[in-house]
């Protein structure tokens, strides 16, 4: 039997999110940027380009070790 999903677990939140975003069409080792189909990926998560744009700015910075 498969252990439950717990959205209080890190681990599970960054599974269950990149789960999604790969379902919605993320491409590994592309950028973000609006007009990206991983942006869109983002998009189809919170349609608000508000969020995205700060999504994609606080990955870049963990990319860079910030």
């Amino acid at each position: 039997m498969a252990a439950a999903i717990s959205c209080a677990a890190y681990p599970d939140m960054f599974a269950s999110t990149a789960n999604f975003l790969k379902g919605h069409g993320w491409r590994p080792k592309e950028g973000w940027q609006p007009g990206s189909a991983n942006y869109n990926a983002l998009q189809e998560w919170n349609k608000a380009q508000v969020y995205s744009r700060t999504i994609a700015v606080a990955a870049a910075r963990m990319m860079e070790g910030r």
